[in-house]
């Protein structure tokens, strides 16, 4: 490809990227702020765009914000939370989370358009709620 149709090609792919994380975090985040008390401990898969937008006390389960979880030197199962937001066919910390959460929102995006990576399992993130 020409120079002008590489910077074409990266245009439409960064233009398709910011719509995922706008759908997948950034509108994740935003229904936090409006929608979990203030009080309560949020965990969830990536921690960026959801704790900022969030403005919620938020941990990364997989540890991208806690270098103790991310070395496991501390268990993820111990961590206490009232919220927790997945990719239910990725992370669901096995059936225990849907036994004892109730949905509350979900986000998709669909994956033919899903151009941040060939991940099928990340195109649907849930929050759920402890009941």
């Amino acid at each position: 490809p020409t120079l002008y149709q590489t910077m074409i090609i990266k245009r439409d792919r960064l233009s398709s990227d910011a719509m995922i994380i706008d759908t997948m975090n950034v509108s994740e985040g935003k229904w936090i702020n409006s929608n979990v008390p203030p009080h309560d401990f949020v965990a969830v898969i990536d921690a960026g765009a959801s704790r900022f937008f969030g403005k919620r006390r938020t941990i990364d389960i997989i540890g991208l914000n806690n270098a103790s979880i991310a070395t496991k030197k501390t268990s993820r199962d111990v961590i206490h939370y009232t919220w927790v937001s997945v990719f239910p066919e990725v992370f669901h910390f096995g059936q225990k989370l849907f036994d004892s959460h109730e949905k509350q929102a979900e986000f998709t995006f669909p994956y033919e358009k899903y151009t941040i990576c060939k991940c099928p399992h990340q195109t649907q993130k849930i929050i759920y709620k402890k009941r």
